[in-house]
């Protein structure tokens, strides 16, 4: 995955997420996917729905143009919508990588990710 300078330096240092203007739920989705390996940003986490904008703009100052989300809430439908009315287009299923180990195989473990094209 692609490394935020910005972010890096947040990881770095003793400054507050909330003084910096980053929306915390992309913060910790961006050190996930930095200790799982994944090539697209992946959101395992539930998204607030007034998160949503704050994630698009994320996106859009970092060059991030596709992300994942793989969160299970029963609310996902609801969150995918609203990327959808904020001009995003929902993609296709697909596989992303957890920070999780399967012990059985050493490799990270897989789960079921749906792709959304920041718009």
């Amino acid at each position: 995955m692609k490394r935020i300078q910005k972010l890096d330096d947040v990881r770095n240092s003793n400054l507050a997420l909330c003084n910096l203007n980053i929306n915390s739920t992309f913060y910790y989705s961006y050190l996930n996917n930095l200790e799982s390996g994944n090539e697209i940003m992946d959101f395992c986490e539930h998204i607030w729905d007034k998160e949503v904008d704050k994630i698009i703009d994320h996106c859009k100052e970092f060059g991030i143009s596709i992300i994942t989300i793989s969160d299970t809430s029963t609310q996902l439908l609801d969150t995918l919508a609203l990327f959808e009315s904020k001009g995003c287009k929902i993609g296709n299923l697909t596989k992303t990588k957890t920070k999780f180990i399967d012990f059985k195989t050493g490799k990270n473990e897989t789960r079921n990710a749906i792709k959304v094209f920041i718009g």
